[in-house]
């Protein structure tokens, strides 16, 4: 099966040739209950190689240490676990090619062969949704690594120079693409999100990601937005940029959120590389 799988600090997108779906990403240290909730569709207990976590809303209400791993690299355990609940709970076939994503800082060459290595093989996964423990078995067979916030123009193709900005709770990225063709030189990586930054004054972060920007940018360019905080911010933004609108990703005839535009990207560059495997 064909998965672009979005591993966001906030929530997990997954888009496969069904549909497009999201899940809570928080993780969190397992522990017997005395009394047992549920607390929403995305609670999860899973086992991976001998221990058992709390995941999605579960970890988020019942984990004295949940959350999740925010930085501006995905090649971590983290971002592993988020990536085998995905394929768990979205594919029904043994054998997963994927696409997943990497910041646009360190999408490079050490960097993606550690998720590559973390993630291609075979793997063990029980997941516990609240009618007992599923076990399946997961091989990833291929592994992509695209550049979040670039890639996303996949979701929405348009010629010309345009400039995007991916959103996120835990990174921005801040992608440049010249008629589909990524540009290195413009494009970087901000280690703060919605959910690190101590203000919640969505005026306020608006200003810091226009000031960051055109230090690099103009203010007449084309900028799409992409990322959870692509419609509270959409306004603010475009007072900065003039040429601000918001990326519209489709997948199956349906329009998504621009929260799965990454996502809606990395499928279809795994649908070009994985049909016929």
């Amino acid at each position: 099966m064909i998965l672009g799988i979005d591993a966001g600090n906030k929530r997990t997108k997954v888009v496969t040739a069904k549909g497009a779906f999201a899940f809570e990403s928080s993780i969190g240290e397992y522990r017997e209950r005395k009394l047992v909730q549920r607390f929403g569709d995305d609670d999860m207990i899973f086992e991976y190689q001998g221990k058992r976590w709390f995941a999605g809303t579960l970890a988020q209400y019942e984990s004295e240490f949940g959350g999740s791993r925010k930085g501006d690299t995905k090649a971590h355990e983290e971002a592993k676990y988020r990536i085998l609940l995905a394929i768990h709970r979205y594919s029904n076939e043994i054998v997963n090619d994927i696409v997943v994503g990497q910041p646009i800082s360190r999408h490079t060459d050490d960097e993606k062969q550690k998720i590559f290595e973390m993630l291609r093989g075979e793997h063990i996964v029980s997941v516990d949704y609240g009618d007992g423990m599923v076990e399946k078995r997961i091989i990833i067979r291929h592994v992509l690594v695209a550049a979040e916030g670039s890639a996303a123009i996949l979701s929405q193709p348009q010629n010309g120079l345009i400039r995007i900005i991916d959103i996120g709770s835990g990174t921005i990225n801040f992608g440049s693409v010249s008629d589909m063709r990524f540009i290195d030189r413009d494009s970087f990586t901000e280690r703060f999100g919605l959910e690190t930054s101590k203000t919640k004054d969505m005026s306020v972060i608006a200003r810091k990601i226009a000031n960051v920007a055109l230090e690099k940018w103009d203010e007449n360019d084309h900028v799409r937005l992409a990322g959870g905080g692509a419609i509270p911010l959409r306004k603010l933004l475009k007072t900065y940029f003039s040429n601000c609108e918001i990326l519209k990703p489709v997948h199956n005839n349906q329009e998504l959120p621009p929260a799965f535009a990454n996502a809606v990207a990395f499928y279809k560059i795994g649908a070009m590389l994985y049909e016929g495997y």
